[in-house]
């Protein structure tokens, strides 16, 4: 099995094939960027699968920005998909993104999301979904098409919010008691499930995610704990977080709800769900000094 990974530089990237070469070891992995390369002066031939994780991440609402998510997230996606069909590749993986399913819910809305109605309200997600749709469409019996929905990856050497919100934790003695779901996915539980959408040749839309929601104050006072230190939640704030929420959407980040129904992200006869926040914050702890 020869295997071509997009996306050289990417968190996601490399990590599915460390996860790869250490679970399959007879597959040859090989990982390229994609950035400024003519896609005619390559050649996929050899390949079975391309798991395409290049893009840009939704890093800025700048509408400077707009063109450049279209052109990478939507156009380069959908030219390398049509470019492995032509070439004899049999299987194309895609990172699509939860985000093509637009904003997160109001603090106490904990309604799963319909997965059939995607709302995307950022160039970040709309780029993200024209692609996801286009190559859909190009699935056949000889070339498999598998999109990947995916939540926020978090992991130890993970980037942005996750990380954050963990070294955040610190400070945060007083919380408002909510109760929020948010679907996340550890970077082993992604890994282990293309490990085995590739072993299976599927196809198809998938939403992997992992066993447990994310819940803010849950993640807060484990960290909190595992350094001794009290936490304080109470009921007197939630109205002045709603009321904020309400000016400041990125509160709705940290308090709101968004998330699959569990029984969509379950894969029959296979497991993927691996690890677990809980091993995260262990790992972190051991290494971040507070």
């Amino acid at each position: 099995m020869k295997i071509l990974i997009t996306g050289k530089n990417s968190y996601i990237g490399n990590s599915v094939r460390e996860w790869l070469n250490n679970k399959e070891p007879s597959y040859q992995i090989d990982l390229i960027s994609l950035k400024n390369i003519d896609l005619n002066s390559i050649s996929f031939k050899s390949y079975d699968v391309i798991f395409h994780v290049a893009g840009i991440a939704h890093i800025s609402s700048s509408k400077k920005l707009i063109p450049e998510y279209f052109k990478v997230n939507r156009d380069l996606a959908i030219d390398v998909a049509k470019k492995a069909k032509e070439e004899g590749v049999k299987q194309f993986i895609f990172t699509s993104t939860m985000a093509i399913y637009g904003k997160d819910s109001k603090i106490g809305i904990n309604v799963p999301i319909d997965v059939e109605k995607p709302q995307p309200t950022s160039a970040y997600g709309q780029s993200k979904l024209e692609a996801d749709l286009t190559i859909q469409k190009l699935n056949s019996s000889n070339f498999k098409t598998a999109v990947l929905r995916i939540p926020m990856v978090y992991g130890k050497y993970a980037k942005g919010n996750f990380l954050k919100l963990y070294k955040l934790a610190n400070y945060l003695s007083i919380l408002p008691k909510i109760n929020n779901k948010r679907s996340v996915i550890h970077i082993n539980n992604l890994a282990e499930i293309v490990r085995i959408i590739i072993k299976n040749n599927m196809y198809g839309i998938f939403f992997p995610q992992d066993k447990e929601f994310f819940n803010t104050n849950y993640f807060i006072c484990k960290i909190r704990n595992m350094k001794s230190k009290k936490t304080i939640i109470t009921s007197f704030l939630n109205p002045l977080i709603v009321f904020i929420s309400l000016f400041f959407k990125g509160t709705l980040k940290i308090y709101g709800n968004k998330f699959y129904d569990p029984s969509i992200s379950e894969l029959k006869g296979n497991s993927y769900q691996i690890n677990e926040l809980i091993d995260v914050i262990i790992e972190l702890n051991k290494t971040i000094i507070s």
